[in-house]
Order: structure tokens, then sequence, then C-alpha cells
């Protein structure tokens, strides 16, 4: 009987370290377990932020493309427009037209006044004139210069740089059969009486 005792104490021996050990195993376990977890919340986390980064990029880009296929026909119908107007057929003509910076520009009514003063600068021939923003000349408005004495002579088109109440100042932008000077008639029309 002794012996059974002391076998029975050694087998009680080895159950306990079994459990020891086994008790080990399971806070080992659930370390790795708590690692996984914590593992798995912050990859949902990032999978959640990603896809709604994602969605966010996704509707940005269906937005880019709406736009690019907008912007494709305006400019569709702009490189119409253009042949248009290379060919010299204006088509649609309630369309604006294209500015002409050296074009006709005339007032909305009709003005008449004289050169007050000529100046040569840099090439370019200034002239201040007699009639100004109270009479409807307005800046880039332009005007016809011609003489009536001794004999009647086209001098050319000014373009207004700089309108004030009684007076401008113009450019010239076409040339015409002489130089200008003071005393020349400038006027939306040309008109001779």
């Amino acid at each position: 009987m002794a012996d059974k005792v002391k076998e029975q104490s050694i087998n009680l021996a080895k159950a306990l370290e079994e459990l020891g050990r086994r008790d080990e195993e399971v806070k080992h376990l659930a370390s790795t377990i708590a690692t996984r977890d914590a593992t798995i919340n912050s990859l949902t986390a990032d999978v959640h932020t990603y896809r709604t980064a994602a969605v966010a990029k996704e509707n940005e880009a269906k937005t880019m493309l709406e736009r690019n296929v907008g912007l494709l026909g305006r400019v569709t119908e702009l490189e119409k427009q253009l042949t248009g107007y290379k060919s010299g057929g204006f088509g649609d003509k309630s369309q604006p037209q294209p500015f002409n910076p050296m074009g006709p520009n005339p007032p909305p009514v009709k003005v008449q006044g004289t050169v007050t003063k000529v100046n040569k600068v840099n090439g370019d021939t200034l002239v201040e004139i007699s009639i100004g923003t109270d009479q409807g000349v307005e800046k880039n408005h332009t005007l016809e210069v011609y003489r009536t004495l001794p004999r009647p002579e086209y001098l050319g088109m000014i373009k207004i740089t700089d309108a004030q109440h009684h007076i401008a100042v113009a450019r010239l932008i076409r040339q015409g059969a002489g130089p200008l000077r003071e005393g020349d008639i400038v006027a939306s029309e040309i008109s001779v009486k």
C-alpha cells in the first residue's frame, strides 16, 4: 500500500506539473489571441479608412471625367467656330465675332472734333483730340482722321488710349496719305461738307 501511495503521490506531482504547464500555455495562448485581436482591429480600421478614401477618389474621378467630357465638348464646339472663322464663313451671326484690335470700333454716337496736339513717341504717333467722354468717346474706340483743306485727304485711323471729360489721347493705328498735324479732323465717320 505504501507503494500505491508513493505512486499516487508521483502521479499527483506529475499532474500538478502538467496543470502548471498547461496554465502557462493558456496564458501564452491568451496573450497571442489578444495580440491577434488587436492586429485584426487595427487592420479592420485601416480597411475602413482605405475603403472610404477609395470611394472618395472614385467619386472625384467620376466628377473629373464628367468635367473633362464637358470641356471636350466645348473645345470641339470652339474648334468648329475657329474653322468657320479661318474659312471666312462665320456661320451663326448671333455668335460673337472675333475681336480685331486693329479694326474699326467707332463710338455708338456720331462724334467730330480736331487734333489739338501731335507727339511722336518711340515710333508711335500719339495725338490729343478735342472730344472726350462727354461726347461718347471711350477707351478703345477708333476714329477716322482726315483733312479737307487745301485738298481732302484721308490720314488714317486712331485708337483712343485714354479718355477724359473734354479731351482724349489716341494712338495712330492705320496710316493714311500723310502725317497728322494740329487741326486735322477726327470723327466717327468721314463726312465732307
